[in-house]
């Protein structure tokens, strides 16, 4: 970037007087991917992208004091040599960087991954987004959630907040509560400035650190559930953290903004208030089962639950289905590159899932090296029956392993029989739920019927 008179435009940025790419150019586009290459050696697979609005702190000691206005007379220039005033460009600038990087990063056999503060229309192809320096506030806790929805509504699947807050002290409380709520954001990610206290999950005593474990490693077990969320954001747009009017258009749910979906069937519900240890609830149409309460509730309806400093309210949408990883302290400890369910849990009622999975690490998927197996669920009377097809792929991209399909919770009856393509390995646990050993590989397709007595 330079000045109309050819001088270039320097600016004080973080690391003192900087100059800026002009990445309107090609040329400088493949300069910038080059220099990613001694990175790519040393083994780095993901690049940030900071301070990429692009922001500076003044005109600098070249700028002309005859510009007030401090992007006056910046200008870039195109392949063809066209000069463009900075201002038709400055939001174009960080998506423009994000390609550059992505095409540095995408020239080796691993799939990049890119995290950006800034973009623009179409930063989602190439960057996942946050929403940028937040505070230690209970202010900032709450507008994550809208923020985060409206970034998916505009496209943008990949997208989370600083837990814990970047600038000021959060209390034990408050980092509880952030954690919980952004162990269910689609990008999660901890951080704090450089001159805060400590925020990680160990810094704010036992009881937190327990509650940061057990909502990350549930972050973890639903890893397969969002897989398959992210390739549907790939084909059609649809964000993975959704607002609750996607699935209930009714006047209530128009303006909620302090509760959200996980695709259709998880609604998440974060206490966002200091000290509250209940929380207001809009359940949408349909039957949702309160995961801690182990019962069920007919909406839309509008209630309060119970939400001790432990527990974020959860709910399961009647015919949800939700693939499970084990727990584990990395996704290296997979035993497959990408993430696929030791368990498949199966709530009754009608659903289906198209369940996504691929090499995990490369860019092979994008010339057909995937696989879809459609499961799905439907209940009439007393019969309620699980069935899988596979809808692409080859037997070599799906694990040779039979899957553990949790169904339930079932009405409460000693009368289960499971039948067809699969092995039932105990009896209904506690009359609410059967388990079965099936194979989501072998022939391509299968079914299993549970039957209730009357």
């Amino acid at each position: 970037m330079e000045y109309l008179n050819g001088e270039e435009f320097h600016s004080e940025v973080w690391p003192g007087v900087c100059a800026f790419p002009d990445f309107a150019q090609s040329r400088t586009r493949n300069w910038w991917a080059g220099l990613h290459r001694p990175l790519q050696e040393a083994g780095i697979q993901g690049i940030w992208n900071d301070m990429n609005e692009p922001a500076w702190w003044g005109l600098g000691q070249a700028g002309p004091a005859s510009h007030p206005d401090e992007e006056s007379g910046i200008v870039h220039h195109t392949d063809h040599g066209q000069m463009i005033p900075h201002h038709l460009v400055h939001n174009l600038y960080a998506l423009l960087e994000a390609h550059a990087t992505y095409d540095a990063l995408s020239s080796s056999s691993s799939r990049p991954f890119i995290l950006s503060r800034s973009g623009f229309s179409g930063i989602q192809r190439y960057a996942a987004v946050w929403t940028g320096d937040n505070s230690s506030q209970w202010e900032h806790l709450a507008m994550a959630i809208p923020m985060c929805l409206n970034l998916g509504l505009s496209g943008i699947p990949l997208v989370g907040a600083d837990i814990g807050g970047f600038l000021d002290n959060a209390s034990p409380e408050l980092y509880a509560r952030w954690i919980q709520a952004g162990s269910f954001f689609p990008f999660a990610r901890a951080h704090s400035a450089i001159d805060t206290a400590r925020h990680e999950p160990w810094s704010f005593g036992e009881e937190v650190l327990d509650i940061a474990r057990r909502y990350l490693q549930y972050r973890y077990r639903l890893l397969p559930y969002w897989y398959s969320l992210l390739y549907q954001a790939h084909q059609d747009g649809s964000p993975m953290m959704r607002p609750t009017f996607w699935v209930d258009a009714a006047p209530p749910f128009l303006t909620v903004d302090d509760q959200f979906l996980i695709g259709n069937d998880l609604l998440v519900a974060p206490v966002i208030e200091k000290g509250a240890n209940k929380k207001s609830v809009h359940i949408p149409s349909g039957q949702w089962y309160d995961l801690w309460h182990h019962q069920w509730i007919t909406g839309p309806r509008h209630i309060i639950v119970d939400a001790p400093l432990a527990v974020l309210p959860v709910f399961l949408r009647a015919g949800a289905i939700l693939p499970l990883a084990n727990i584990v302290q990395s996704t290296r400890e997979w035993p497959h590159h990408s993430p696929w369910p030791s368990v498949i849990w199966i709530v009754p009622g009608h659903g289906s899932l198209n369940f996504y999975g691929d090499d995990g690490h490369s860019l092979q998927y994008q010339t057909g090296a995937y696989f879809i197996i459609q499961l799905s669920v439907s209940v009439q009377e007393t019969t309620l029956v699980v069935h899988w097809s596979r809808l692409y792929g080859q037997d070599a991209l799906i694990p040779d392993e039979s899957v553990l399909f949790k169904i339930g919770p079932l009405v409460k009856t000693q009368s289960l029989t499971a039948t067809g393509d699969g092995t039932r390995i105990s009896g209904a646990d506690n009359a609410h739920y059967i388990y079965v050993m099936a194979s989501l590989r072998k022939k391509g397709s299968g079914t299993i019927t549970i039957k209730q007595d009357a």
